[in-house]
C-alpha cells in the first residue's frame, strides 16, 4: 500500500508562504502556532528563495500567486453554494477554510491523513480560541485517505447516513502529486461517494492545472525538485484543458472550470512582492478551478 504521508509536510510549505506574503484569514496565526510545534526552518528559507527570484523572472514567483490564487477561487466557487450545503474538504493540511466557511454551511468537515490531522487539531485549538470560530457543531475532522474508498464509506455512515444530502467535496494541492491512476482512484471515490450520499453534489478543485512548453522556469524546477524529494513523489500534471475535461467526463462527471483570473483584484501577494501586475495577470489567467457534478 501507498504510503501518503510524506506528502503531508508540504502543507507547512503552503502555510508559510501564505504567512509570509499574502493577507488570507489566519495565515499568519496558523503558522505562528505551527512554527511552535514543528520548526520549519527550511521551509521559510524556500519561500524567501521564491521571491528574490521573482523580481527578475515573474513567473518563478507563479506558486506564490497560485497558492492564493487557487484559495480565493475555490472560495468564489464557495459562495454559489453556501447555506443548505455541507463541504467535504480533502486533504485540508492547514488551510484556514474550515475557519471561514463552517458558519456558512451546513456541516464543514476537514479530512486528511491522521498524523496531519493531529497537527491540525492543535492548530484549530489555538487559532480557534481567538477568532470564536472553533470548536463548533457545524466545522468538523475526520481522518481519510482519499484513496481507500472504505474511508469514504466510513465519513458517509458517519455523517450524511439519514437523508440525502447537498455535498460538495473540495481539495487544493493534493492531485498534483498523484499518478494518473491514482488521479482516477480519486475521480472514482469522490464520484461514488456523491452519488451515494448527497441529493446534490459537486467536486471543486484547482488541482487540475496545466504546464504547456516553457512554463517550468529553472526556480520552478528547482523547487518542484525538492518537494519531489521531500515527499518521494512526482508531480503529475495534465497537458490541457481537453485531456482534464476527458478525464472527468470519463469518470461520470459533467464539469466546467474557469479562469483564476476573477479573483486577481483580490490578491494580497501582488503587493508584498512588488510584482508587475500586467505579466502576472497573464500567468494567474492560465490557472483554472474546476467544477464537476456526477451524472
Amino acid at each position: 500500500m501507498q504510503n501518503y504521508d510524506r506528502i503531508s509536510p508540504t502543507a507547512i510549505l503552503v502555510a508559510a508562504i501564505r504567512a509570509k506574503y499574502t493577507d488570507l484569514p489566519y495565515a499568519r496565526d496558523i503558522y505562528g502556532v505551527v512554527k511552535q510545534m514543528v520548526k520549519p526552518r527550511s521551509y521559510g528559507r524556500m519561500a524567501s528563495y521564491i521571491s528574490r527570484f521573482g523580481k527578475y523572472f515573474p513567473r518563478s514567483t507563479s506558486r506564490i500567486v497560485f497558492l492564493e490564487a487557487r484559495y480565493l477561487a475555490v472560495n468564489s466557487a464557495l459562495r454559489e453554494v453556501v447555506g443548505n450545503w455541507s463541504i467535504v474538504e480533502v486533504a485540508s493540511g492547514l488551510s484556514a477554510r474550515g475557519l471561514e466557511w463552517s458558519k456558512n454551511c451546513q456541516l464543514y468537515i476537514e479530512t486528511d491523513l491522521p498524523d496531519m490531522l493531529k497537527i491540525k487539531s492543535k492548530v484549530l485549538e489555538q487559532v480557534g480560541q481567538k477568532s470564536g470560530g472553533f470548536p463548533d457543531e457545524h466545522h468538523k475532522l475526520f481522518p481519510l485517505n482519499a484513496m481507500e474508498y472504505l474511508d469514504w464509506e466510513s465519513l458517509g455512515s458517519e455523517f450524511f447516513g439519514g437523508e440525502k444530502m447537498n455535498i460538495v467535496v473540495v481539495h487544493e494541492g493534493l492531485a498534483s502529486y498523484l499518478s494518473q491512476a491514482e488521479k482516477d482512484t480519486l475521480r472514482d471515490n469522490i464520484h461514488r461517494f456523491l452519488v451515494t450520499y448527497a441529493s446534490n453534489g459537486l467536486w471543486i478543485t484547482p488541482d487540475f492545472y496545466t504546464y504547456g512548453k516553457g512554463q517550468k522556469t529553472p526556480m520552478i524546477s528547482f523547487i518542484n525538485s525538492r518537494i519531489e524529494s521531500r515527499t518521494g513523489r512526482k508531480y503529475h500534471h495534465f497537458a490541457s484543458d481537453e485531456q482534464v475535461s476527458a478525464y472527468l467526463r470519463q469518470g461520470g462527471f459533467d464539469a466546467s472550470c474557469y479562469s483564476s483570473s476573477i479573483v486577481f483584484n483580490q490578491l494580497s501577494c501582488l503587493k508584498r512582492l512588488d510584482l508587475d501586475r500586467g505579466r502576472i495577470f497573464k500567468i494567474v489567467s492560465t490557472f483554472k478551478t474546476w467544477i464537476a457534478r456526477p451524472v
